[in-house]
């Protein structure tokens, strides 16, 4: 009984797999000489949504494989999520001195400085990842022990299965018109783009296909599981994680299909 309650989550997610092509979704126009000409110069840089899902999904099954929420006790989960939630705010606080310091123009990114704060950034977001498996799994647990509750289940797994991984979110590339108030284009690109690099982009696409070309951040993209923000507001954390699984829920369903 004990192997088969393990496998079980394995199970649905491995079912659901199968489903990601229709989950994911992302805004995109008909592909078309405009559109290649425009991605001669975000290709390199765009954002490969059906290889992120694929990541996920196949760290959900080792991390499911482990079956750690159900042997952490109360006090070692609530020490995994405080640690994960810490362990966010660190890199917040990283990112804004980096970008701080490097818009002093006497600083330049290859400073012995600058290299310190971003090896520490990096060790600072491995540490994370590790926690923050452990507390996807454990938030997934959690909100399908209430959508269960809410009868919003089959055989006490909802469908499709709470999935949802912390992410940095894609960048927009929209282009348009320099005299029309019109969208050509709305392209994913990877979020971590420097500074230089989209500012690089926008003037090259500006001067060679006379477009306004304009990068930005995104407040959201679906995706199965579901990207959502790195954050340490917990709150916030909980219900985004539920509001995006109400999506991929109505997905499946004729409402979401209409």
């Amino acid at each position: 009984m004990q192997i088969r309650n393990a496998i079980k989550p394995t199970l649905y997610i491995l079912s659901f797999l199968l489903l990601i092509p229709l989950l994911v979704t992302r805004s995109n126009v008909d592909i078309n000489a405009q559109i290649e000409q425009i991605r001669a110069y975000s290709r390199m840089h765009e954002f490969e949504f059906f290889g992120w899902s694929v990541d996920a999904v196949w760290e959900k099954l080792q991390m499911y494989s482990l079956g750690l929420p159900k042997r952490l006790s109360q006090e070692n989960t609530r020490g995994v999520i405080d640690q994960t939630m810490h362990l966010a705010r660190q890199i917040r606080l990283l990112e804004n001195q980096i970008n701080q310091t490097l818009a002093d123009p006497a600083i330049q990114a290859d400073d012995i400085s600058m290299f310190d704060l971003f090896k520490e950034l990096e060790q600072t977001e491995s540490d994370y990842r590790l926690f923050a498996s452990v507390s996807e799994t454990i938030f997934e647990q959690q909100i399908s022990e209430v959508l269960s509750q809410k009868q919003l289940s089959f055989s006490g797994q909802p469908i499709p299965p709470v999935l949802f991984r912390f992410s940095p979110l894609p960048k927009a590339l929209i282009v348009s018109p320099r005299d029309v108030i019109r969208q050509d284009a709305n392209l994913s690109l990877t979020p971590n783009l420097s500074l230089e690099q989209i500012l690089t982009i926008e003037q090259q696409m500006a001067d060679d296909l006379d477009v306004a070309a304009y990068i930005t951040d995104i407040g959201g993209v679906g995706t199965y599981p579901a990207m959502v923000l790195q954050s340490f507001n917990l709150e916030w954390l909980i219900s985004t994680v539920a509001h995006e699984w109400a999506h991929n829920y109505l997905t499946l369903r004729p409402l979401g299909i209409n």
